[in-house]
């Protein structure tokens, strides 16, 4: 290939990246030296990582012409994305299910950093495309532990925006304070159910090492500290819930993460939107 573009194509499976989890799996081009850039730099950064990996020293090359496919395709996919956006956000009394990587609730707008099937685009930690007082409902499940406190600050004020006064909110996160329980416990059959989901752990400072810092994991939160953002943010009556189980009805029952066994390390937050706000 002396004397042309390169071309290296990776076709990489990102169903693994915590918060930049595609479903169902995506395999993306990432297109060196010829001017086109399919995806955005963090995505980059992981094929880049993800290539070493797998060929340490090597290169994928691929078709210039199907590559330019791939790109038409991409780029296509994300104008139709954005359309759709731009009719939901018009609408009010939505359900917003922020971060909702592959676990796609019906009936509600499904918003992901990584958009896939039945999947809007969306960045949690930027401002929301959605017109204040327009949501009756925001729900995240397991999202919140992928970003930084003025990550998290920014995305809860957000969601404390597009809520319509008396609209609720429901956040699902490992708790801290259970896992420290755990720890401390040692229950064996703790260890033994954390390693039957798949995770790889020796000890119970492997299990709680797991939480803190697999899938690109920032922050684990306590009821305690999360409870005085959401309500230094607007929010009132923030309740410690239980999974799968919500005093509002619009919240209860939609949780997809069952942890079994493993619930009380599972911090599960409803909050309100005062009527008058």
């Amino acid at each position: 290939m002396t004397g042309s573009p390169t071309v290296m194509i990776v076709c990489a499976d990102f169903a693994s990246s915590g918060a930049r989890r595609l479903s169902p799996p995506l395999y993306r081009c990432y297109i060196a030296n010829i001017g086109i850039k399919m995806l955005s730099r963090p995505e980059r950064e992981v094929a880049d990582a993800r290539l070493r990996s797998l060929v340490p020293g090597g290169k994928w090359f691929g078709d210039r012409r199907y590559a330019r496919k791939m790109q038409r395709s991409a780029e296509d996919k994300r104008r139709s994305d954005e359309q759709l956006l731009a009719a939901v956000a018009a609408r009010n009394r939505l359900l917003l299910n922020v971060g909702s990587s592959d676990n796609v609730l019906q009936g509600w707008v499904n918003l992901d950093i990584a958009p896939g099937e039945g999947i809007l685009p969306m960045d949690a930690t930027r401002p929301w495309p959605f017109r204040d007082g327009s949501a009756a409902a925001v729900n995240s499940e397991h999202l919140i532990e992928h970003l930084s406190r003025d990550q998290a600050l920014t995305f809860l004020t957000e969601a404390f925006r597009v809520l319509e006064p008396s609209g609720s909110v429901r956040i699902s996160t490992p708790d801290l304070e259970g896992l420290v329980q755990a720890y401390l416990a040692r229950d064996p059959s703790a260890l033994t159910t954390h390693v039957s989901h798949g995770y790889s752990a020796l000890t119970f400072g492997d299990m709680v090492n797991n939480y803190f810092y697999n899938w690109d994991h920032l922050r684990i939160w306590d009821f305690e500290t999360l409870s005085r953002v959401l309500a230094g943010v607007g929010f009132e009556d923030v309740q410690h819930a239980s999974f799968n189980s919500s005093k509002h009805s619009v919240l209860d029952g939609i949780d997809m993460h069952d942890p079994g066994s493993l619930a009380t390390m599972i911090l599960c937050v409803d909050a309100r939107k005062p009527s008058g706000s």
